[in-house]
């Protein structure tokens, strides 16, 4: 579960820190030149995290592959009399199976990057995680509070 979280947290910032830019390799050397600079990160770690970063950005890319076309498949299924289940099963087995392939890459390179981490970056990495997460915790809460009028 951990591993999950840990795993969810790096695509999320990944991605966050990614999205307005042009070329896969672009937004990872931009992402890689920003942590580095806040992390201190030797070389040696800024090559990792750059393989860390493709990796989740080839996940992203994967996982969305297709999206309109299945969206738009759905919402023809919805308005049958019954739905093809065999297809949503399918298709989501095919999802599941690239995100165990992408996950397993991305925990063994993000353990291998982890162990060249010195306390100090490990530190800055809680720290910055903590205060994602309390962003999230906000967020999500003014969500709730716009779905229920509150």
């Amino acid at each position: 579960m951990l591993k999950a979280i840990a795993l969810a947290a790096l695509i999320s910032a990944l991605a966050a820190s990614l999205i307005a830019c042009n070329s896969e390799e672009q937004q990872a050397k931009i992402f890689v030149s920003v942590t580095a600079n806040k992390f201190d990160l030797t070389d040696q770690q800024k090559a990792k995290l750059f393989d860390i970063a493709m990796a989740a950005l080839n996940l992203r890319t994967e996982m969305t592959k297709d999206e309109k076309e299945l969206k738009q498949e759905l919402l023809t299924m919805l308005g049958a009399d019954t739905l093809d289940t065999a297809r949503i099963n399918h298709v989501l087995d095919d999802k599941e199976q690239v995100f165990r392939k992408y996950s397993r890459l991305l925990v063994a390179d993000f353990a291998e990057l982890h162990r060249t981490l010195s306390a100090e970056q490990k530190r800055k990495l809680i720290e910055m995680l903590k205060k994602r997460d309390a962003k999230s915790a906000l967020s999500a809460a003014s969500d709730a509070r716009c779905y229920t009028g509150a």
